[in-house]
C-alpha cells in the first residue's frame, strides 16, 4: 500500500494519501527485518504508526510546553 503511497506523493504532495519515499524506505525495512528477525518490533512499529495520532512522531497539537 505504501507503493501507491509513494505515487500520490509525486502526484500530489498535500494530499492525506500520500506517502513520503523515505517512509516508504523505512517501513518496508522495518517490515523485512521483522519477518526476518524480531517479529515483536514490526508489532510495535504497526501499532504505534497506525494508532497513535501522528506516527512516532506525534501531531504538534498535542505538545505540552
Amino acid at each position: 500500500m505504501d507503493g501507491i503511497g509513494v505515487i500520490n506523493y509525486y502526484d500530489n504532495p498535500t494530499s492525506k494519501n500520500a506517502v513520503h519515499p523515505t517512509k516508504f524506505g523505512v517501513n518496508t525495512a522495518i517490515g523485512y527485518y521483522s519477518l526476518k528477525v524480531n517479529p515483536v518490533l514490526g508489532a510495535v512499529y504497526f501499532g504505534v504508526d497506525a494508532f497513535y495520532p501522528g506516527g512516532w512522531l506525534g501531531k504538534e497539537n498535542y505538545l505540552v510546553l
